[in-house]
């Protein structure tokens, strides 16, 4: 009877492992998801970027900014993995990696800024041809897909750690 009730067990998907899967996969699409995408201001090139570039880029000037994009990675793939294990508690590891590199990102986020200003002082002239403007509201609204779904990898990778285990 006992062993009849842990093949049972094993076979039933929980809620804490479809939160945890859903948490990492939006972990993962958030760092390549086009961040920015600053193409309407400048005709002749396709300028995109995610978070992962952007990790990339401002990394020259911080050399913490490379390690962002690979401690999500890390947070997303143990998230992934502690999916399937059946402790949800467990799952606050991954999201707490998450967490302390957004808290890296803000901590640093002059160097940000100061790429941002840089890039975007590149596209004045082209900005003057064109007679478009880029303000703060438009520099948000171009980084609102990557951020969402980087909050909402982390929403549900808390969610899932307070989840019990009852099949779904």
């Amino acid at each position: 009877m006992d062993n009849q009730n842990r093949n049972e067990k094993s076979q039933f998907v929980t809620a804490s492992m479809l939160l945890g899967i859903l948490s990492a996969v939006l972990l993962i699409v958030s760092l390549f998801v086009p961040a920015i995408d600053l193409s309407a201001y400048h005709a002749s090139v396709q300028i995109r970027y995610s978070i992962m570039k952007i990790c990339e880029n401002v990394g020259l000037i911080s050399d913490m900014w490379r390690g962002i994009p690979i401690g999500l990675l890390i947070g997303a793939v143990g998230m992934l993995v502690l999916s399937f294990v059946r402790i949800p508690p467990l799952k606050a590891i991954p999201c707490m990696i998450v967490v302390s590199m957004v808290i890296v990102a803000l901590v640093d986020m002059g160097n940000v800024t100061a790429w941002i200003s840089g890039m975007l002082a590149r596209f004045i002239s082209s900005q003057a041809l064109s007679g478009s403007a880029v303000s703060g509201v438009t520099i948000w609204k171009s980084f609102q897909a990557g951020i969402y779904l980087l909050a909402a990898g982390l929403v549900s990778g808390i969610a899932s750690c307070f989840v019990s285990n009852h099949r779904v």
